[in-house]
C-alpha cells in the first residue's frame, strides 16, 4: 500500500521519539485506507513488481524507486529504536509497521474500517518491535 503514498508517509515519521515514529507509520496505513477507500482498493489488484510490468517504460524508473525514502525512513527508525542497525531488527521494524498492518486491514478494505484496528495495529507492532529488544529472551 505504500508504494503509491510513500513520500508523504515519511514526514509522518519525523517525531522525535523513535517508538512513537514507529507507532506514527504503524497506523499509517489503516487511516490512509479508511481515508481513501478507492485508492485503497484500487492498491490491492498489483503488487509493485508487478506493476512495474504494466506501466510505460517511461515511468517505471520513478515507481521503481517510490519506496526509497519510507525505506530509508523505516531503516532510521529501526537503528534509532534499537541502538543500532541490523538486518534482523529492520525486519521486525518492516513487518511491525507495513506488513501487519497492511495483513490486518486488507480484509477490511472496501468495508467500514473501525477506528480501533489502528489501536489493534500499535499494540501488535509494540509487541514485535520488543522482539529485538536486547532483554528480550526468546521463549
Amino acid at each position: 500500500m505504500t508504494w503509491s503514498n510513500g513520500r508523504n508517509r515519511v514526514i509522518e515519521w519525523a517525531h522525535p521519539d523513535p517508538r512513537e515514529a514507529l507507532r506514527a507509520a504503524t497506523v499509517h496505513i489503516p487511516r490512509y485506507c479508511r481515508q481513501n477507500p478507492v485508492d485503497a482498493k484500487s492498491m490491492t489488484l498489483y503488487r509493485l513488481p508487478d506493476l512495474l510490468d504494466l506501466v510505460p517504460t517511461e515511468r517505471r524508473a520513478t515507481l521503481a524507486t517510490i519506496n526509497d525514502d519510507v525505506d530509508r525512513a523505516l531503516h532510521d527508525l529501526a537503528a534509532r529504536r534499537f541502538g543500532e542497525h541490523t538486518p534482523e531488527r529492520y525486519q521486525l521494524a518492516l513487518v511491525a509497521t507495513r506488513q501487519c498492518p497492511y495483513g490486518m486491514v486488507r480484509p477490511l478494505i472496501g468495508e467500514t474500517i473501525p477506528p480501533q484496528l489502528d489501536a489493534m495495529c500499535v499494540a501488535t507492532a509494540d509487541g514485535i518491535l520488543a522482539l529485538g529488544d536486547a532483554d528480550h529472551e526468546p521463549s
